[in-house]
């Protein structure tokens, strides 16, 4: 087994033992014909597949693929239907609603679904690991922040984690008033 001194010298070393055959599936405009090879055998279930998960949603909401990563889907449909549901928002919560019937608070309640959907989207970007939620606790921990450094994350600032929170209790809140 060689040892390196260098990952260049490592590459160097892995570019020069290749097969013709190596050469030719990994070049990057050969993408096309290493998925024929590796995934066209699959092609038919993923189709019956894809259209399980389809009829599922349409029957129920959401699929059996769905389920697996739940709260991953569940802050994207959330996100994406208080987005839809701000652009063509006719009412505001009956908290923002004033006394003589006119929706006079309409900008105050759309800035409670931007801090609902902030929160949603980074809620998804905690689940990827994008993003790292730390409580003050773990926050003061320096080798937390070397790691997100070296691994190219992002530690939310105190001031973040209090937005994210605040988001959440917004969306308890109102949860009742999500409709148009």
């Amino acid at each position: 087994m060689n040892k390196y001194k260098l990952i260049d010298e490592m590459l160097e070393s892995f570019n020069k033992n290749k097969s013709l055959w190596d050469k030719i599936i990994l070049h990057p405009k050969m993408n096309w014909l290493r998925w024929i090879i590796y995934n066209l055998k699959d092609l038919p279930k993923d189709i019956y597949n894809n259209i399980k998960w389809f009829i599922q949603r349409g029957k129920r909401g959401y699929a059996d693929c769905d389920v697996w990563d739940f709260d991953s889907y569940l802050s994207k449909v959330i996100s994406e239907g208080i987005k839809d549901l701000k652009s063509q928002i006719h009412g505001v919560s009956s908290d923002f609603a004033s006394k003589d019937g006119k929706d006079i608070y309409l900008d105050k309640w759309k800035v409670v679904l931007d801090e609902i959907i902030w929160t949603f989207e980074t809620s998804q970007k905690i689940i990827d690991a994008d993003w790292i939620y730390l409580n003050s606790k773990e926050r003061n921990k320096k080798r937390r922040i070397k790691f997100s450094k070296e691994f190219n994350y992002h530690i939310m600032t105190k001031e973040e984690c209090d937005r994210y929170r605040k988001g959440w209790v917004l969306f308890r809140k109102y949860y009742h008033s999500l409709w148009d």
